[in-house]
């Protein structure tokens, strides 16, 4: 991956997450070996598979069988009724379960042992100059957390931490990434996860 490549317009939020997020994945599964989790991708694309695949079956029938409109009324109904609850179970995963989660590695070395899963979400408003980046750890059921005030908990054995940086930090006038600055901003991460 370039992260040599400057950014066209530094100041449009979604160009400038999805820059730092990718360099954090990278990072993150490079340097610091963390292995990657696709649930969320995975769920979706069998989801979204599925979805497709009522349709294609509607149309298949009608082919298949000359059963034109309204001959096919019942198969295309049943098909229509399959295709938008799967596709509501994509959107609920999309939008309330995964959110911006951009990482989620299931760790693997000796140090991070007592976590069963890391995932790194992160955010930036329109109109507003901060990369909000929040860190959820999934705990395993013995593990203690040692620093409370800086974890909220959401649910037994799930915890959040979160910090907020302004943009600028991260990017040249020119719309160069300042790659030390990111580093820094993953190691803090780290250290919070550590902390557990």
């Amino acid at each position: 991956m370039d992260f040599t490549k400057p950014l066209n317009n530094r100041y449009d939020p979604y160009v400038t997450k999805a820059k730092l997020d990718e360099f954090i994945v990278h990072h993150l599964s490079t340097e610091h070996k963390f292995p990657l989790n696709n649930k969320y991708s995975n769920s979706k694309l069998i989801i979204g598979s599925i979805a497709i695949l009522f349709t294609i079956i509607a149309h298949a029938y009608e082919y298949v069988y000359n059963a034109h409109f309204p001959k096919d009324y019942w198969i295309t109904l049943v098909c229509v009724i399959f295709y938008f609850i799967f596709n509501f179970i994509y959107q609920y995963i999309e939008y309330f379960v995964e959110q911006e989660i951009f990482f989620t590695s299931n760790p693997e070395a000796s140090q991070w042992s007592h976590l069963n899963e890391i995932s790194i979400s992160s955010s930036i408003k329109k109109f507003d100059c901060y990369y909000n980046i929040k860190l959820y750890l999934n705990v395993k059921p013995k593990a203690e957390i040692k620093h409370k005030k800086d974890m909220k908990k959401l649910r037994d054995n799930l915890y959040v931490w979160e910090t907020k940086i302004i943009v600028s930090r991260f990017f040249t006038e020119d719309g160069h990434m300042v790659n030390e600055n990111v580093i820094k901003l993953i190691n803090e991460v780290l250290e919070a996860a550590a902390k557990v």
